[in-house]
């Protein structure tokens, strides 16, 4: 299942956060991680895709927030038998007319004050986690009041026991 294995999503978080201190063009921004250690947070997933799901929708939301009181927030939590990831802003927020829009590929609106994307990120990020069996939403109360992205992937213990039941080997 190319290369998925059993990670804790809080770790992906803190990963993804000390990356982005190393983006220079956002270091006066903060990301912050609030993540409850003693959850279970663990997914079957490919650990490189993860990374490149919550790396983009973390540059997107710095690129979003504005210069030295740009905030970024990331939180996981289990919900039911997922797991979910949230990424919020702090930043510009955006229309129902984008929000319609947003995981089509080749769709971008310019939220930050860079050259604009090429509007595949969020469309790549989208298809990665249905493809591990999870959705992804965005929310936003419209211009100049944040964004939300939540990922929902299944919890690895609720794909565990599944995996066994698909076992070939005999009983008995």
């Amino acid at each position: 299942e190319g290369g998925r294995q059993t990670l804790r999503m809080d770790e992906v978080a803190r990963q993804v956060s000390v990356l982005t201190k190393g983006l220079k063009n956002y270091r006066d921004r903060r990301v912050i991680v609030e993540v409850d250690r003693g959850e279970d947070l663990e997914v079957v997933a490919n650990p490189t895709e993860m990374k490149q799901v919550l790396l983009n929708l973390t540059v997107n939301a710095l690129e979003a927030v504005p210069p030295g009181r740009g905030e970024v927030r990331i939180d996981a939590r289990r919900v039911g038998e997922f797991v979910e990831l949230r990424v919020a802003d702090n930043g510009k927020g955006m229309s129902a007319e984008t929000l319609e829009h947003v995981f089509e590929p080749f769709f971008t609106a310019k939220r930050g004050a860079g050259e604009p994307g090429t509007g595949l990120g969020l469309s790549i990020t989208h298809a990665i986690v249905e493809n591990h069996g999870g959705g992804i939403t965005a929310a936003s109360d419209g211009p100049g009041r944040g964004s939300r992205f939540v990922v929902r992937l299944p919890a690895a213990s609720s794909v565990k026991p599944q995996l066994a039941g698909n076992s070939s080997v005999k009983q008995g």
